[in-house]
């Protein structure tokens, strides 16, 4: 009897140091699970919300593309370029929508194919924007020629410095020059090359290339008001912008008004 009690304490030692093995195996275990259900929740709401974007995006896309009417304006304006940018808007959300949706359901289902293709198709994004970025650095010096040429183009057959803000390259070039303090893309004198602007006969530049009294105003009727009644006929580094210019900023804000040439 004594040998048979000292045998099962035996065991019930044995038994009990490998339940004390097997626990911290099993809390590392518990740990892994745990971390990766968070990363996978992490990586699920993050892949909605590119599914959400890319939703929004298309269908902010296609609203102008299936209207007629706002198409028929483009294309009268002469703003093709802009079409191009609705168009790019929609294939990016289209893009943003499948690479969101695969992320989501390889992430909820543990569909490594899904999986596979989200990296696939982030990695192909990713080397798209270093090579365009490079390209970018590299021809940055043609590139603000172009618009540069492409803008003084558009300034002399577009602008005509109407208050009703139909011409929307007029409408936003005056907007600029008041609220940058500049005059003309290079210089003033472009001015009277403008076709369309009926007192460049009268008058050297226009009110916006002026100091106004009315500036914190103008953006509600696009009316200026000049200082100086002189500065039209004769403007002045005191009484005008003529001196400073509005480069890449101007190009960068209407780039997409710009006519295809």
């Amino acid at each position: 009897m004594a040998w048979g009690k000292h045998k099962d304490r035996n065991a019930l030692i044995e038994e009990t140091d490998q339940q004390r093995k097997e626990k911290p195996e099993k809390t590392k275990s518990e740990k892994r699970q745990t971390l990766k259900k968070i990363f996978k929740y992490i990586f699920s709401i993050c892949s909605l919300l590119l599914v959400l974007v890319g939703a929004v995006l298309v269908g902010l896309g296609l609203w102008p593309l299936l209207d007629k009417e706002y198409m028929a304006i483009l294309s009268e304006a002469g703003l093709d370029a802009s079409a191009s940018i609705i168009l790019v808007v929609t294939a990016g959300g289209g893009i943003l929508f499948i690479v969101g949706f695969l992320g989501c359901c390889g992430a909820v289902m543990e569909k490594t194919t899904m999986l596979c293709f989200y990296i696939n198709i982030v990695l192909f994004i990713l080397m798209g924007q270093i090579l365009a970025v490079i390209l970018l650095m590299r021809m940055k010096e043609e590139i603000a020629t172009a618009l540069n040429i492409n803008l003084v183009k558009t300034l002399k057959k577009e602008y005509d410095r109407k208050t009703d803000i139909d011409n929307v390259f007029s409408a936003a070039l005056d907007w600029v020059q008041v609220t940058f303090y500049c005059c003309g893309i290079n210089n003033y004198t472009e001015f009277k090359t403008a076709s369309n602007w009926k007192d460049k006969n009268t008058k050297v530049v226009p009110e916006t290339c002026c100091v106004i009294t009315n500036r914190d105003e103008f953006s509600s009727d696009y009316v200026a008001h000049t200082k100086d009644p002189a500065c039209t006929s004769k403007p002045t580094a005191s009484n005008s912008y003529i001196s400073t210019i509005v480069g890449i900023i101007f190009a960068s804000f209407l780039i997409c008004t710009i006519v295809s040439k």
